[in-house]
């Protein structure tokens, strides 16, 4: 961001002016796109209680196999 640019006197004393001015602007911008979606997650009741309305993963469980019946592959 240059100084006296377009945006320099919007953003220009949240992040300064000159070298690194951009990427601190987008670090900002993209910290508080990160907390928007943060905090739309937890006002969302499907995605606030997924963890009581899924539930676990339980594999089922195998018959124990019968060594009698195997069939052998050679």
């Amino acid at each position: 961001m240059q100084e006296g640019g377009n945006l320099a006197a919007v953003f220009g004393g949240l992040v300064g002016t000159g070298d690194g001015a951009g990427m601190g602007l987008m670090l900002v911008g993209l910290g508080l796109a990160g907390a928007g979606v943060a905090v739309t997650g937890a006002l969302i009741p499907a995605v606030r209680e997924v963890e009581t309305r899924l539930p676990d993963f339980d594999a089922a469980p195998t018959a124990p196999v019968d060594q009698a019946k195997a069939v052998r592959r050679n």
